[in-house]
């Protein structure tokens, strides 16, 4: 019987002959995220009063206050997607290229995510961070 974990950890393993290969598909594919990225970023920002609200600068159905736009949500689901699919079939160059992809995207999502989550103007750390005076104060305990 075939152990799924196993093939994945064949998938993720490099060969020092590799290296040099493994670490350029891993950033070719974080580059092409931000260039993507940066592309609608730059596409938005050339006619914002345009672009709001039109495919694919629309807001989530659901929570639209707190989650990312569509735009940076597709920057970041791409990666997962392409490196699950080489993970599917095999593939270590499509693999790599969606880690790749990943690491970019899925952490700039969640900046974005953690910026608005944070820029409650109640919340100490929000305020703090954007520039509010903080309205209401609270501790944090742990434990």
């Amino acid at each position: 019987m075939p152990d799924p974990w196993a093939d994945f950890l064949k998938l993720c393993e490099v060969k020092p002959e590799e290296v040099v290969n493994a670490i350029l598909e891993i950033g070719g594919g974080a580059t092409a995220d931000g260039i993507a990225k940066g592309i609608l970023e730059a596409i938005y920002y050339s006619n914002p009063s345009y672009w709001s609200g039109t495919f694919p600068f629309i807001p989530m159905p659901i929570l639209p206050d707190k989650l990312p736009p569509l735009d940076d949500t597709l920057v970041a689901v791409v990666g997962p997607i392409v490196a699950a699919l080489g993970a599917l079939a095999g593939s270590r160059d499509a693999f790599r290229i969606g880690a790749g992809l990943t690491l970019y995207g899925v952490p700039s999502w969640l900046r974005v995510l953690l910026s608005r989550v944070l820029s409650d103007p109640i919340s100490e750390v929000g305020s703090a961070y954007f520039g509010y005076a903080p309205q209401k104060r609270f501790r944090v305990t742990l434990g």
